[in-house]
């Protein structure tokens, strides 16, 4: 069912986001008259997930001690995809558990922020700077596993629609390329892939490096990320926990790649 919610998210904004990307890096890239960058690279984060709630059994014979014990703090890998407007990454992050029953943890993490600039104004001097207003939308995926003596089990798994403004700001300087946003988004949080279980609010922001081209279209990117989460669900799966399901997530993370 997990493979199954996260293959759905994908499509679902693959489908989305494409033609809305396309769009909105036509008005900010070609209406400004700059070719637009795509960049991919690969990307080390180092994530702390935690559950932050109070945990309420539903039945006296029912432990809270696993849900408690949920506190995930362990490098993740993968790669990240960017072109004005789009910021796209896809990690994964494995840990051997803190409960000595459990014979290791897994957490899945993919995220999409797609923006427009509502406003911008440049900068006198000859570094061609702009400050804009980024506006847009951003959904994330989470899935965090447990694996025990039994057999593999998801115990936490949400998907997140949200909306945010922010602030941001770009400046070159030959083939060097600076750019910088921060946004607050606040959206709605759902067990899976759906609507209607808890709301999410995330703090995201971006600082990118671009040199190039070195060789014909090629160049070189380097990055920093930043993203805060806070998940309130009705609901996040757990069996032994009731209601007001509250889980905080905190990443930083550094890549490079390649421009074109």
């Amino acid at each position: 069912m997990s493979t199954i919610s996260f293959v759905r998210w994908f499509a679902l904004v693959l489908a989305c986001a494409v033609p809305v990307a396309d769009g909105f890096a036509r008005q900010i890239s070609f209406g400004k008259r700059e070719r637009p960058r795509l960049g991919v690279g690969v990307v080390l984060i180092q994530t702390e997930f935690k559950f932050d709630g109070v945990c309420a059994p539903r039945e006296p014979s029912e432990s809270c001690l696993l849900v408690d014990a949920i506190d995930f703090s362990e490098p993740m890998y993968g790669i990240v995809f960017s072109r004005p407007g789009l910021m796209m990454s896809i990690t994964r992050g494995t840990g051997d558990g803190a409960a000595a029953t459990v014979e290791g943890e897994e957490l899945l993490d993919a995220s999409l922020s797609i923006w427009t600039e509502l406003y911008s104004f440049g900068l006198s001097g000859p570094s061609r700077a702009r400050v804009f207003i980024p506006a847009g939308i951003h959904s994330s995926y989470r899935k965090f596993s447990r694996e025990y003596d039994g057999g593999k089990i998801d115990q936490f798994e949400s998907t997140v629609v949200g909306i945010g403004a922010g602030v941001g700001a770009v400046t070159r300087s030959g083939p060097l390329r600076l750019s910088v946003w921060a946004m607050p988004i606040f959206g709605l949080a759902s067990r899976s892939v759906g609507f209607g279980r808890g709301y999410s609010t995330v703090i995201e922001g971006d600082l990118e490096v671009a040199y190039g081209p070195i060789t014909g279209r090629f160049g070189l990117l380097a990055g920093y990320g930043f993203r805060w989460q806070r998940w309130d669900l009705d609901d996040a799966g757990v069996s032994a926990v009731q209601s007001n399901q509250k889980y905080t997530g905190t990443q930083h993370g550094f890549r490079l790649g390649v421009t074109w």
